[in-house]
């Protein structure tokens, strides 16, 4: 038998069905080329931004002097408490630098974390016997953190503002404030409990000190005389 021949309509299909699959598949072709021309375009760039930054920083960090970290001869002599009194203040930028470093030396840091521990305890004791012993509303502890971390910040050797606490002139400001009584009664009487050198107050001092290194140990805190004086009842 002789096999039909294909009709010219059977045919032009099938050219049709080629063209369209060639199409398809230049289509899909250029469009995966197009991504991988994307992705590498954008990691060209990111790798551009990165060298880009490092050679900035490697610049800026060249021309960073460590001048400032190690003290002059001048400021030697007045850590040491050798110097003879300078009127132009020099050194004290030094000095002041010197002290805004945290601690380098791994025990030092653990000595200061205690101490800053040590500092909160102070302020929970203050907000503590301060605010149940107002009248509600007079003050909160807000207002309270705001004047121990603002005017009445503490002050070390060399003058320079630290994270510790003037005391004595905080409670000579609560204590003009007869609107943070009750009945007569407020915070300050409540820490004025056991006298010179065994108060609440003397506490406080002890924990707040400016100086962080001269805070005392947790058990030292709670050996404090202020816990076993008698708290008058008005």
């Amino acid at each position: 038998m002789t096999r039909p021949r294909s009709t010219p309509r059977t045919g032009c299909a099938r050219t049709a069905s080629r063209w369209a699959l060639t199409l398809t598949l230049t289509l899909t072709l250029a469009l995966a080329l197009t991504r991988t021309l994307t992705l590498t375009l954008t990691l060209t760039l990111t790798l551009t931004l990165t060298l880009t930054l490092t050679l900035t920083l490697t610049l800026t960090l060249s021309q960073v002097s460590t001048d400032g970290l190690e003290l002059s001869p001048y400021g030697e002599a007045a850590e040491a408490g050798n110097a003879a009194e300078d009127p132009l203040e020099l050194g004290l930028a030094e000095r002041a630098l010197r002290r805004t470093l945290r601690p380098g030396d791994p025990f030092e840091r653990a000595r200061y974390a205690r101490a800053d521990d040590m500092r909160e305890f102070g302020l929970l004791l203050l907000t503590g016997l301060v605010l149940p012993n107002a009248p509600a509303g007079a003050i909160d502890q807000l207002k309270l953190r705001s004047l121990t971390d603002g005017p009445f910040l503490g002050a070390d050797a060399d003058g320079m503002k630290t994270d510790g606490v003037d005391v004595p002139q905080l409670r000579e400001y609560l204590d003009a404030d007869d609107g943070l009584r009750v009945g007569g009664v407020g915070g300050v009487e409540l820490l004025d409990t056991g006298g010179a050198g065994s108060s609440g107050w003397d506490l406080l001092a002890s924990l707040l000190h400016p100086e962080w290194d001269r805070r005392p140990s947790a058990a030292e805190a709670l050996a404090h005389p202020f816990f076993e004086a008698e708290m008058a009842i008005y």
